[in-house]
């Protein structure tokens, strides 16, 4: 674990969460029953990235279509959100 993970896990450990490394080596918290993935960037130590993967289920072609433009919505409006399907 990385000096800036250890950083994260402190104040998250604060802030009353329970930071854990899970069984694939990866540094994650729980809030609200979700899990979030906090990555780190090698090349770029200021860097930090949370992760909420797989949050919606696409279930027809329209769906996909509507989902793809609320995305880039999203990605060109926000600076710090950027979503993927």
């Amino acid at each position: 674990m990385t000096e800036f993970i250890k950083i994260i896990e402190e104040y998250l450990s604060s802030e009353g969460f329970r930071p854990k490394i899970d069984d694939y080596g990866d540094f994650c918290f729980k809030f609200e029953g979700k899990t979030f993935y906090i990555e780190e960037e090698d090349k770029d130590e200021l860097f930090l990235r949370i992760v909420y993967p797989c949050f919606w289920t696409i279930e027809s072609p329209e769906e996909r279509i509507a989902v793809q433009e609320a995305i880039n919505t999203v990605n060109s409006n926000m600076k710090v959100a950027k979503l993927y399907i």
